[in-house]
């Protein structure tokens, strides 16, 4: 689940823990400012958000039609190798369009909450053009993935999709590809990892220092 997601499921259970009958008033001077006011959370003020979530659907399912019209996954070689000589890749997400159309791709870079958007001025009789893209493997398992899974619908742009998303795991997969920074080895820990595999307090417990 993206963080967009779940930040709306945490917004959504505060939202429900206002909820209190009709009339209702404060009980204790640690109530909030509303509640001691006597003024019950009005049940309108729950609609609204329901509708404003809608429309956070409507949305994200407008721009998987965009990611489905001009977006597409692909791989490319990094010029690297790993030691048995097989080639590095990255995997990247892409949407690009005229510059004239930039809006869209600021609104899903808005949506998603990272990618890169970069400009390229005109050639010849070409129009200039403005893509979008991402090609972090942490950052397209924290919005890419999340978002196509959730709004791009059955096309053959999410077939391409669901093969690029399995390629890349079997990737990660052989070549241990960490998607961001390690947890301590010491079981039952989630910290960060300091240096040996091991968090800064059980670094310290190993080494002294």
């Amino acid at each position: 689940m993206c963080t967009v997601c779940r930040e709306l499921e945490s917004i959504g259970r505060r939202v429900g823990n206002l909820i209190v009958p009709q009339g209702a008033v404060a009980q204790s001077g640690r109530a909030s400012a509303w509640h001691a006011e006597g003024r019950a959370f009005e049940p309108r003020q729950l609609h609204t958000f329901r509708v404003w979530c809608d429309t956070f659907r409507s949305v994200g399912y407008v721009l998987g039609g965009l990611v489905a019209a001009e977006g597409s996954f692909c791989t490319a070689k990094t010029g690297k190798q790993y030691a048995d000589g097989t080639p590095r890749l990255r995997f990247v997400f892409t949407v690009k369009m005229i510059s004239a159309d930039r809006p869209l791709l600021e609104a899903l870079r808005e949506f998603l909450g990272t990618g890169n958007l970069l400009d390229e001025r005109q050639r010849g009789t070409w129009q200039p053009t403005s893509s979008f893209t991402i090609n972090s493997f942490k950052r397209h398992h924290a919005a890419t993935i999340p978002f196509a899974e959730q709004y791009l619908l059955p096309s053959q742009k999410r077939q391409q999709f669901e093969a690029w998303c399995e390629s890349m795991r079997l990737y990660e997969q052989t070549h241990g590809v960490k998607q961001g920074r390690s947890r301590c080895s010491v079981e039952n820990c989630t910290d960060f990892v300091r240096g040996r595999g091991l968090c800064r307090r059980h670094y310290y417990r190993a080494t002294g220092y």
